[in-house]
């Protein structure tokens, strides 16, 4: 069908399939669920949907809210939660505050109207705050990442005004203030990483599964020529590096160090590990990529406006275990294989500097990369500070 109307009472049992976009559907019982095409729905009363396939946020105080899937039951403890179901009858839950109870079917189930197949055949698990998991072919298991908030649009409209890049980093939505993961680009890991020293990439580019506002990461080195560094096959040619990256890319709060003393996170006076700072440490050689159209998607009829952080090294010359110089380093800005913003060769000594890149509707992917400026040093403590993406209209 054509999908719902824009506004107006949709009555029980109605079924709504959605092509593309979201709708906001407020129910007479309290609560709100939006709903992101493409998508099927169908209303079975009051306080209960079936949801055959596409993704739901729910925000349903007093609790006794359900979802039914081909895959099983989610019942609502009071609280806001997110249920995706993909094609095959797949189902993804993600539970952003209080708890829900999940219950899976031995096999698939037909739509609400025509009753399930097989009833619930499992013991039911309770996910609480920041879990999630997956319920397919009669069995429920634990998604080690946990809840997601950008895996779900949960506004159509907000006043938000400038999204948090190292909460996007983390999984949240830009306005969420998560720390404390890393990104591997020479393996594409992501999670709560341990730290590392210094190693080499064989492959230069790595998606990165279930974190869907990064495309990817990369190690640059123009040694072996221009480097892959997103999804779209788009070339950048890098100065010659070591091709070594020391370490992940963390997000921060404190920065992991694989010995000690740990990395300074102040600079010109900030901690910019405290909250509502935010860091993003890039030692190089390394880089990553978000997918623009991904960030766009959880702010729908907003647009991204521009890119803007600023950059400083928080190397102590003669710290324990590292040089007693001041290594160099270089920072990029790249939208679809064209830079937008550069700094060569600065150092320790150098101080922060601004970032400040506009970005169009129709850019599709921006890298962060850092690289050795040269020295073939990789521990230079390059923080990206504050990094913000503004929204527009």
């Amino acid at each position: 069908g054509a999908g719902p109307p824009e506004s107006g009472k949709v009555p029980l049992g109605a079924s709504l399939r959605l092509r593309s976009g979201c709708v906001k559907l407020d129910w007479a019982a309290g609560g709100e669920t939006i709903i992101e095409g493409p998508a099927f729905i169908e209303l079975a009363s009051r306080r209960e949907l079936f949801l055959g396939h596409g993704n739901v946020a729910a925000n349903v105080p007093g609790g006794g809210f359900v979802v039914r899937t081909p895959s099983g039951v989610m019942t609502d403890l009071g609280t806001r939660f997110g249920v995706a179901v993909q094609p095959d009858g797949t189902t993804q839950v993600d539970v952003f505050e209080g708890a829900v109870q999940a219950v899976v079917h031995s096999s698939a189930a037909a739509p609400m109207t025509n009753g399930p197949t097989t009833g619930p055949t499992a013991q039911p698990l309770m996910l609480s705050a920041g879990k999630a998991a997956s319920l397919a072919g009669g069995t429920v298991t634990l998604d080690q990442g946990g809840a997601m908030p950008q895996r779900f649009i949960t506004r159509l409209s907000s006043d938000v005004s400038q999204l948090d890049v190292v909460d996007l980093v983390c999984g949240g939505d830009g306005s969420t203030h998560r720390r404390g993961e890393a990104l591997d680009p020479v393996t594409g890991k992501y999670g709560e990483l341990k730290p590392v020293g210094a190693r080499s990439a064989e492959k230069s580019f790595h998606r990165i599964a279930g974190l869907p506002v990064i495309d990817g990461v990369f190690v640059p080195n123009g040694s072996r020529g221009p480097t892959l560094i997103d999804s779209a096959r788009d070339l950048f040619s890098f100065p010659a590096t070591t091709g070594i990256i020391v370490n992940h890319i963390w997000t921060g709060g404190a920065i992991p160090w694989f010995h000690s003393p740990a990395i300074r996170t102040d600079i010109a006076g900030v901690d910019y590990s405290q909250l509502p700072h935010g860091i993003l440490c890039i030692h190089s050689n390394g880089g990553l990529t978000f997918n623009l159209a991904n960030i766009r998607r959880l702010y729908p009829g907003r647009s991204l406006a521009r890119f803007h952080c600023t950059v400083g090294n928080s190397y102590v010359n003669g710290t324990l275990n590292e040089t007693g110089f001041n290594p160099r380093a270089d920072v990029y800005v790249i939208v679809d294989g064209k830079v937008r913003q550069e700094r060569r060769q600065f150092t320790n000594q150098d101080g922060v500097f601004t970032i400040d890149v506009p970005l169009q509707k129709t850019d599709r992917f921006m890298s962060l990369a850092t690289t050795d400026g040269g020295d073939d040093i990789n521990d230079d403590w390059v923080l990206w500070l504050d990094p913000q993406i503004q929204l527009g209209n």
